[in-house]
């Protein structure tokens, strides 16, 4: 599933571990909650239903304040502040 993409040696888990959390929860909570429930979701779906879940949390998440703020993130070059909202 391609969830996996980094294997660390044990005394290196706890700190590279600790910078992961700290990156999501810095992250747009709003479109990562929908990105957990649809990868928890796709077993139980059909490819349709999946795509219709997607798009759905697309134009949701599309639409929030972290959206924007991410969009004008990137084009002012700055790192982003979500607010979860």
């Amino acid at each position: 599933m391609g969830l996996v993409n980094h294997a660390y040696p044990v005394d290196e888990f706890e700190e590279r571990f600790g910078e992961f959390v700290r990156t999501v929860a810095d992250g747009p909570t709003v479109a990562l909650s929908y990105t957990l429930r649809n990868v928890d979701r796709a077993a139980r779906r059909t490819l349709e239903e999946a795509i219709e879940a997607e798009s759905e949390a697309q134009v949701f998440a599309g639409g929030t304040d972290d959206h924007a703020e991410g969009v004008a993130a990137f084009q002012e070059k700055r790192d982003p502040e979500f607010e979860g909202r």
